[in-house]
């Protein structure tokens, strides 16, 4: 009988402890219940962010509602993928606790309610992150590109400090990426120099090491660095020789007719071709000449050439028929479109990943209008 006595409060305090947001009715489980407004494809695909193996789940949802279920080891990190891979979130899980999600298919506004730090520690970013944007939009007065660029070199400057702050948190490598190595332009000096002070505890993250491995690429051909280009074949069955590449400056664009952001770079960018065509500039007593290229990464030449010619593109094209294994755009690793490379004469990277603003005004000081 005294057992019974002293047993019954214990079994008090555990069965009250378990309820709430931090515990669930299976101490083994993590559980994420989420209620998520304009999804727009059935399934949810659920990723282990810290698993070296690749485990994945996919989940039902209805109306925007659905439950995840697992037994993490201790703790983990889960990446859930929605709308056909377009739009995403992470959560961290630990044993016993219980996550809501709830918000938009906007990432940056989808709200994490638990007990869980590292969630608490994320939610604290990610609304300062939103009240920096929120101000900084007001001020641009829908200057929607002006905007944009704006507000990614805020993201990145904010996620940077962040992370140099807390170099070895787990928080950091989702602050590390999404809002800078998934940023519309993305800053690889930055994160190069990020990547440097962070632990080996988040740089051993599998997704952390694949964004690495990109960015040591990418620092191969960035500006200062200088690129072996070889001899260019045009689809107008022109050459621009070895020699003569080295000679001026050269704008390369990479694009592809299935990529519908770098098709409305390339129709601003014909402004920029029309302004600054034949130009040259003075250096070292020679006369220093500027050359726009096009890199279509297109699998189908002719499918290069018919949009060239109806968007009424002016400057010649390069297409391998390769597509992402383009010879061009491994020498200067490109991972995403639209990118963009000015070089330099002796193939010397000036500048790249250029919106329409920087290129105009970088071309301007460099040979006037």
């Amino acid at each position: 009988m005294y057992i019974r006595y002293i047993l019954l409060p214990v079994l008090a305090v555990l069965i009250a402890a378990a309820a709430g947001c931090g515990g669930s009715d299976r101490p083994e489980s993590f559980i994420l219940d989420a209620d998520l407004r304009g999804l727009t494809s059935d399934t949810v695909v659920v990723h282990d962010a810290m698993s070296y193996r690749d485990t994945s789940f996919i989940v039902v949802q209805r109306d925007g509602k659905f439950r995840f279920e697992s037994r993490p080891d201790t703790f983990t990190l889960y990446k859930f993928t929605f709308n056909d891979g377009a739009d995403y979130f992470y959560c961290f899980a630990q044993k016993g606790s219980m996550v809501e999600a709830v918000g938009c298919n906007d990432s940056a506004n989808i709200i994490l309610s638990c007990d869980i730090d590292a969630n608490r520690r994320l939610m604290t970013f990610e609304s300062a992150m939103r009240d920096s944007i929120a101000r900084l939009a007001a001020g641009h007065h829908g200057d929607a590109p002006q905007s944009a660029a704006a507000s990614d070199s805020v993201a990145n400057a904010m996620a940077a400090s962040y992370i140099l702050s807390h170099a070895d948190d787990y928080v950091s490598a989702v602050v590390f990426l999404k809002y800078m190595w998934e940023s519309r332009h993305p800053d690889f000096a930055l994160m190069d120099s990020v990547t440097g002070a962070m632990s080996g505890l988040l740089l051993d993250l599998p997704e952390v090491q694949r964004a690495k491995s990109v960015i040591d690429r990418k620092m191969t051909a960035s500006p200062g660095r200088n690129v072996y280009l070889p001899s260019l074949d045009f689809t107008d069955g022109t050459t621009l020789g070895v020699t003569d590449g080295r000679r001026g400056y050269l704008f390369i664009e990479f694009w592809a007719s299935w990529s519908h952001p770098s098709l409305a770079y390339r129709e601003r960018l014909k402004d920029i071709y029309a302004t600054f065509r034949g130009k040259t500039t003075r250096e070292d007593g020679r006369t220093v000449p500027l050359t726009f290229i096009g890199v279509s990464l297109d699998t189908d030449r002719h499918k290069c050439d018919s949009v060239t010619e109806a968007m009424g593109i002016g400057w010649r094209q390069v297409c391998e028929g390769t597509g992402w294994a383009s010879d061009l755009a491994g020498k200067y690793a490109v991972t995403y479109l639209p990118d963009n490379v000015l070089v330099g004469r002796n193939n010397k990277v000036i500048a790249r990943g250029l919106t329409i603003e920087q290129l105009d005004s970088l071309l301007t000081s460099t040979f006037g209008r």
